[in-house]
């Protein structure tokens, strides 16, 4: 899907009522994906979120992580503790999430800027 913001001029956008719904929908989006991405990156190094949470800042089912972790069979019956390393490793193996693409993003920044 080709983003309104990218492929309209931002006088287009101003122009057009629909586009500037298009335009805000999507930014919302980006504001949400960065504040999501902060949240998993800021979460404390010694403490352990549940499994219900990463799915909740990735924007995935809790299925497909449940899948990641090989534990399918426990899915609704109790509640998964993960790391902080491990919430951010979930963000390297999601394909579909623009929380992950993003956080895979700012640590590709990281590592090229040292």
């Amino acid at each position: 899907m080709t983003k309104v913001i990218e492929k309209y001029t931002p006088m287009e956008i101003l122009g057009n009522e629909e586009l500037q719904r298009q335009a805000k929908e999507e930014m919302l989006q980006r504001a949400n994906v960065k504040g999501n991405v902060n949240e998993i990156i800021n979460s404390p190094s010694e403490g352990y979120t549940s499994i219900c949470k990463v799915a909740e800042l990735y924007e995935v089912a809790e299925a497909e992580l449940f899948s990641l972790f090989g534990a399918e069979e426990l899915e609704g019956e109790v509640n998964i503790l993960v790391s902080k390393m491990n919430m951010i490793q979930v963000g390297f193996l999601l394909t579909e999430s623009e929380v992950a693409q993003e956080l895979r993003n700012q640590v590709k920044s990281v590592r090229d800027a040292i």
